[in-house]
């Protein structure tokens, strides 16, 4: 796909024309940055990465991880997003304050450990509070916080996927930024429909490639290696010169910076495009097939293709008998067996999104919801 235009910008006043809450925290603002993106420590020790802050090019579309949920880190990082970024709108996939009484099982138990606070619903308290504290209003519409929730490690629900794309991220007055925890696997799939998004709307006469097999690209192989490409190239790292410079900022600015710089953008892709086994292979062709239903619908098709699922491999646990010793050994036998006797597609470039028996099918818009409907449907659609 052709680089996305980019959106004209917008001469407005930023929000460091507001009074900076210098007071807010015990050492000022300039004590305050340097609590910028930081993230627990169990993080460093697994060498795992979470995402800082990037941005989609061509948008006005911002991605990073969910904040420390300490009240002085998690302060730092939004006085850093509204005052400096001029964020307006934080949309969370990880959706902590959701009504469910079950609070820390809705955050799926990952939400980073404060010391000093024990709010599960800090999130969308502070960056709300913040707001409001310092009357900050935009052309559209005041500071808001929304929820959209993706489970970890699943492609969610159809609904939830054009809720999303319904959001303005091309108004330099909406600026918003996306995170799920990390800030990688679903949160990259948001940002892939987005740029799918975008390179359609500057495109319009060709938005009938959303009903070819495999859009505009000529096979599985071509579109999964040339779309995780793009998307890796789409992608950029947040850092603005002009803000290093700003008088508004503190020294430590570039501290900020060199942070944002010591995450691996390339990460994101690898999550996105993750077919490392089968669950995670189909997550990725059920995420397609939003994308390809979101965008469909938007631009008006009336059929679009959708991707077939893996088969998955035979779970051969669930097939021991364990009700009664006799039963133990002779079930065991069976299930290794089976489990010998089964034919597994290879997970490639080549055979994610279509393989022998396994090609993309056709199907009308106006049937999703009764396709969205059949138990086991082959396209891991849930409406």
């Amino acid at each position: 796909m052709p680089k996305p235009r980019k959106s004209p910008k917008h001469t407005r006043k930023r929000n460091c024309k507001l009074h900076k809450p210098n007071h807010i925290i015990k050492g000022g603002i300039s004590s305050t940055y340097k609590e910028v993106f930081y993230k627990p420590n169990w993080i460093k020790f697994f060498g795992c990465q979470w995402t800082t802050l990037v941005k989609l090019k061509g948008t006005f579309l911002y991605a990073t991880s969910i904040p420390d949920e300490n009240t002085h880190k998690c302060l730092a990082t939004f006085l850093f997003y509204m005052f400096v970024k001029d964020i307006c709108r934080i949309i969370s996939l990880q959706a902590c304050d959701e009504s469910n009484p079950k609070v820390t099982e809705n955050c799926e138990g990952f939400i980073p450990d404060g010391n000093d606070l024990d709010d599960k619903y800090y999130e969308s308290r502070m960056w709300i509070g913040l707001g409001n504290s310092y009357g900050e209003t935009h052309k559209e519409g005041r500071i808001e916080f929304k929820n959209h929730k993706i489970k970890d490690f699943t492609a969610g629900n159809l609904r939830t996927w054009f809720e999303l794309l319904n959001y303005d991220y091309y108004n330099d007055w909406q600026k918003t930024i996306i995170h799920c925890l990390a800030g990688f696997g679903r949160t990259g799939s948001i940002l892939l429909m987005v740029y799918m998004n975008t390179y359609y709307q500057n495109n319009r006469n060709k938005a009938n490639e959303l009903n070819n097999k495999f859009f505009h690209y000529s096979s599985s192989s071509e579109l999964y290696t040339e779309l995780r490409k793009e998307l890796s190239e789409a992608i950029e790292l947040d850092i603005d010169d002009a803000d290093v410079n700003d008088p508004r900022m503190p020294p430590e600015n570039g501290e900020v910076n060199d942070l944002i710089k010591s995450v691996d953008k390339n990460k994101i892709t690898e999550e996105v495009f993750n077919i490392e086994d089968y669950s995670e292979a189909n997550t990725l062709i059920t995420r397609m097939n939003y994308i390809r239903i979101c965008l469909g619908t938007k631009f008006k098709q009336d059929t679009i293709f959708l991707f077939q699922l893996m088969p998955m491999p035979i779970d051969w646990k669930k097939k021991i008998d364990v009700s009664r010793l006799e039963n133990l050994f002779s079930s065991f036998q069976a299930a290794v067996k089976e489990r010998e006797q089964e034919q597994l597609i290879a997970i490639t470039p080549e055979t994610i999104f279509s393989s022998e028996g396994r090609e993309p099918v056709q199907i009308n818009l106006s049937d999703i919801e009764t396709i969205s409907k059949q138990v086991d449907n082959p396209y891991g659609i849930k409406v």
